[in-house]
């Protein structure tokens, strides 16, 4: 008599399977829905720390060629300077609210936009810049 082995595996009811399957999709969907609701994905900006300090902004296409914004240069109503000094021109982004902040070395400002997520045009915020009440290494 020979002995049989069983080559089945057990891999579950199909409604747990289903069900796991839907709630990785819906952990993928939370996760990836926030990044395509930010501005930053498409668009590139640059602190050109002049005196009247401005902000280039581009549009990036899929082969990663760069096409000016209309407006831009965007002006920061703060003052650049070319200072040799580590993280004092710097630009950051905020996907929360699609916020762009912009040092102004000169007068140790910081210049907030608004993104306009459709077009990359900068808004600067009310109010903007706002003082930091740094002052620079002598």
């Amino acid at each position: 008599m020979r002995a049989q082995i069983s080559t089945r595996v057990n891999t579950g009811s199909k409604p747990a399977g289903v069900l796991r399957l839907l709630a990785t999709l819906l952990l993928l969907m939370a996760v990836l829905s926030p990044l395509a609701a930010q501005a930053q994905g498409n668009y590139v900006y640059v602190n050109n720390q002049a005196a009247a300090n401005s902000v280039s902004g581009y549009s990036v296409s899929a082969t990663g060629a760069l096409t000016q914004l209309s407006g831009s240069p965007f002006s920061t109503s703060g003052v650049g300077a070319n200072v040799v000094c580590y993280g004092l021109n710097r630009i950051v982004l905020s996907p929360v609210n699609n916020l762009l902040f912009v040092a102004n070395t000169g007068d140790r400002t910081i210049s907030s936009f608004q993104i306009n997520p459709a077009t990359g045009v900068l808004t600067l915020v009310a109010g903007s810049p706002f003082p930091t009440l740094l002052s620079l290494d002598s």
